[in-house]
């Protein structure tokens, strides 16, 4: 069994693949990283055109199209290997930045991602450190060039994060909840969190996240890409917070007067979402149930360990 493999999760990639896969594979083959590019049923020539320029590149095609998670669990489970290098398309790898995720995927880590920075080399994303406002699940800024040893993350990134391919299949992989994108690695990291095991974040690996190339935005509307997010994180609240006070008192509570109040503020957005929330709530109870049962810290101990450590590093307003 290979120790990592690197997968690239495809859907009408190609533009990113033909920009950004020749520094990847010039960083991983010297190293004996197997690179598998999995096409979510693309319709634009994708497939055809990684066989065709990119001969040495495993591909792995699927017959119809399911969305981010879907697809990345079909292919892991089709990967044999220790470690999964999960990479977007629109992602440059820097030189060196594989060894660093590697040493610290060890003990009780889950997952370890990347930092992303910009062409000048500042960090522009890095650790996530939660916390509730008005009922949801949201992110307070962080010093992130402060960051300069490891840390822990509220979640993996998943567009940059070395992943332990057996825990990743331990918890099921992404849950397809959260189908076709979006808030699926806030749910894995949440997860892994409360089964007792630890996100990281390793400043030392460096990508460019090219956000401006993300295939979603490329493919999408603005408006459903948005839809489709705040839905996800109504969906997200509803599967994972367990305890009475953090599920009633702190999420449902002040969503629930947004939703008696929003209309005054004509906050359609929300009404859309709301209800599309509510059309996969025998999902969410199936979701909610298997994530109870395989807990083994709360939801208090989870935000305790994220906030004790990472708390210091807020940026100063």
């Amino acid at each position: 069994m290979s120790q990592t493999v690197a997968l690239i999760p495809s859907y009408c990639s190609w533009d990113n693949l033909e920009r950004y896969l020749p520094s990847l594979l010039e960083e991983l083959r010297p190293r004996g990283v197997e690179v598998v590019i999995s096409d979510d049923a693309s319709p634009d020539g994708t497939p055809e055109r990684i066989a065709r320029v990119f001969p040495g590149v495993r591909l792995l095609r699927r017959d119809s199209n399911g969305g981010f998670g879907p697809n990345c669990n079909w292919a892991i489970e089709r990967i044999e290997a220790e470690r999964i290098l999960l990479l977007n398309a629109d992602v440059r790898v820097l030189p060196g930045f594989l060894e660093p995720l590697e040493r610290a995927l060890t003990g009780d880590v889950f997952a370890v991602s990347a930092v992303s920075v910009d062409e000048a080399g500042k960090v522009v994303d890095g650790a996530r450190l939660a916390l509730m406002k008005r009922g949801l699940f949201r992110w307070r800024p962080l010093d992130l060039d402060a960051l300069t040893e490891l840390h822990v993350s509220a979640y993996p990134v998943g567009a940059h994060v070395l992943i332990d391919r057996a825990r990743f299949l331990e918890l099921g992989g992404f849950d397809p909840l959260y189908r076709p994108y979006y808030w699926e690695d806030v749910d894995l990291g949440y997860r892994a969190w409360k089964r007792g095991w630890r996100v990281l974040i390793e400043p030392a690996s460096r990508v460019e996240h090219h956000h401006d190339h993300s295939d979603i935005e490329r493919t999408q509307g603005e408006k459903h890409v948005d839809g489709v997010n705040v839905r996800n994180r109504l969906l997200f609240h509803w599967a994972n917070l367990h305890e009475p006070g953090w599920f009633w008192g702190r999420h449902l509570l002040p969503v629930g007067w947004k939703f008696v109040t929003g209309w005054l503020a004509l906050d359609l957005r929300f009404y859309r979402a709301f209800f599309r929330a509510l059309g996969r709530v025998g999902e969410v109870r199936r979701s909610r149930r298997r994530n109870r049962a395989a807990a083994k810290r709360s939801d208090g101990e989870v935000w305790a360990l994220l906030n004790a450590e990472l708390a210091p590093h807020l940026r100063r307003r």
